[in-house]
């Protein structure tokens, strides 16, 4: 893959990652706010407080947003890192890629919970998904170059 390349998918991991810290900084806030509910209440099925404040968002005391927020600054470092060196780029992309790949899972599990356990959809839970997938899809490209 030439350079050029390489750094319009750079560029295009940095916006996602970006897009991901925002999207994890208001379900963090929205998890932790208790006085109001969530604008992206439509209905018993497309709520986000019930996704939100359930059991399955939080592990070990932890809101999973707060653990997706990290791995979200750990890709733009990692994009940064990618625009500016291409050596590493070459030591750091597959170990990025296998991240990616676990963040992706683990985002797979909670679409599930939500689906299929919770019966409710938090469109800001989806739309950080999908960032995920892209950012998965994009390592991998990068990962195979």
């Amino acid at each position: 893959m030439n350079s050029a390349k390489k750094r319009t998918l750079g560029i295009i991991l940095l916006v996602l990652s970006l897009i991901g810290v925002g999207l994890t900084v208001y379900l963090t806030y929205q998890h932790f706010k208790v006085d109001e509910s969530a604008f992206c209440n439509f209905n018993d099925y497309l709520n986000c407080d019930i996704v939100n404040k359930s059991e399955y968002s939080e592990f070990a005391g932890i809101p999973v947003s707060i653990m997706g927020m990290v791995a979200y600054v750990v890709f733009f470092i990692y994009s940064i890192g990618l625009l500016k060196s291409a050596r590493w780029a070459q030591r750091s992309t597959g170990l990025m890629t296998v991240f990616g790949g676990v963040s992706l899972l683990i985002s797979l599990v909670l679409t599930y919970i939500e689906f299929f356990v919770l019966y409710a959809v938090c469109i800001f839970c989806l739309s950080q998904q999908f960032v995920i997938l892209f950012i998965f899809l994009l390592l991998l490209s990068l990962w195979r170059a």
